[in-house]
């Protein structure tokens, strides 16, 4: 049994403590330790013809791969108790509704849609995604307390990121451009602000946006990327 507790107790905690999201693509039947392979990953997309089957018990054996304790986090204590003590099959739909399965697709469309939700994640925050799902693995353990001081951690350490930086001045340059269009609706056209000039007729004068942004984006760094957020949220 040490052979089997190596083998599959070392993908089960593989996925379970990497730091990157994971996903799994279900197409057809997923079986025994096949089903809870899937139910490791962070994320599953399954086909509507796909099945789950938690069978050990049709063949006289325990669940293994973690689902002791991983079905009840998942599914509550009594429904994983029923899924474990009768092995009865789960259509994608059921394990849908149960949160077992994130997302159901058509026939053959389970892996394109898992490799396009893996760019998007791809293509996200890696210190964030690794804060948030060490938390979320937590969850069940953790007290509030001990949740919140995690938070508190992975903040800090996410607020001096270069994706932070970046995020930051992506989010200003976006805000900078939706304000001088909504200044440009209101004053018919162009972003400028009547005045008035020495012989009292009124002349143009432009109107910087509402939120300082051409300042903000003047910063450059995670100092000025600090500043920035706190300006915008200042005039929320």
């Amino acid at each position: 049994m040490g052979g089997l507790r190596e083998s599959v107790g070392a993908v089960c905690l593989t996925l379970h403590h990497l730091p990157k999201p994971t996903l799994g693509a279900v197409e057809g039947t997923a079986a025994g330790a096949g089903a809870n392979l899937a139910f490791g990953c962070d994320l599953v997309v399954a086909s509507r013809s796909a099945r789950f089957g938690e069978v050990f018990v049709r063949r006289a054996l325990p669940v293994d791969s973690g689902e002791t304790w991983r079905l009840p986090r998942l599914v509550g204590l009594q429904k994983a108790k029923e899924l474990a003590f009768f092995g009865d099959w789960l259509s994608a739909e059921e394990a849908h509704g149960l949160g077992l399965v994130t997302r159901c697709v058509g026939d053959g469309q389970a892996l394109a849609e898992a490799t396009r939700m893996a760019r998007r994640l791809a293509d996200s925050a890696p210190r964030a995604l690794a804060a948030i799902k060490r938390g979320m693995n937590r969850a069940f353990e953790a007290t509030l307390e001990e949740a919140l001081d995690d938070e508190a951690r992975a903040l800090a350490e996410c607020v001096g990121s270069p994706e932070f930086a970046r995020a930051m001045r992506e989010f200003l340059a976006k805000r900078g451009q939706a304000d001088s269009r909504v200044i440009a609706r209101r004053h018919g056209g162009a972003a400028t602000n009547p005045g008035r000039d020495p012989d009292g007729g009124a002349t143009p004068r432009t109107r910087p946006p509402r939120h300082g942004g051409g300042h903000l984006l003047r910063h450059t760094g995670v100092e000025g990327s600090r500043q920035a957020l706190r300006a915008s949220a200042s005039e929320r």
